[in-house]
């Protein structure tokens, strides 16, 4: 069974829970189902992934590289502490002969 999170509160759940609205007054009673978190109400959620470094729980579309926010920051900071070792002009290089690329990765 997926898990969920939802996007309002951060609390996560296996089912959402469901309200379905019969619309009477239309041929054949056309109906509407609306999903929504059984925390607090919210109908933004979506499935849930954890991060690839230390397993928090985020939304799928946090994860678009799999880290959260917490790693992504990690990351950053020791990329700038990397690039403390180069010179402006080596910098320069470096970002033009690697601008996109994966490192091989």
């Amino acid at each position: 069974m997926s898990r969920y999170i939802c996007l309002e509160c951060g609390k996560q759940f296996d089912t959402p829970d469901t309200v379905t609205i019969v619309h009477h007054e239309l041929q054949g009673g056309a109906k509407e189902v609306f999903c929504y978190c059984p925390h607090c109400g919210d109908s933004q959620y979506e499935f849930a992934k954890e991060c690839t470094i230390c397993g928090t729980v985020i939304g799928e579309t946090q994860a678009r590289f799999g880290l959260c926010g917490g790693c992504e920051e990690n990351a950053d900071k020791k990329f700038r502490d990397a690039l403390k070792q180069f010179k402006k002009e080596e910098i320069e290089y470096l970002n033009n002969q690697y601008d996109g690329d994966y490192f091989g990765l």
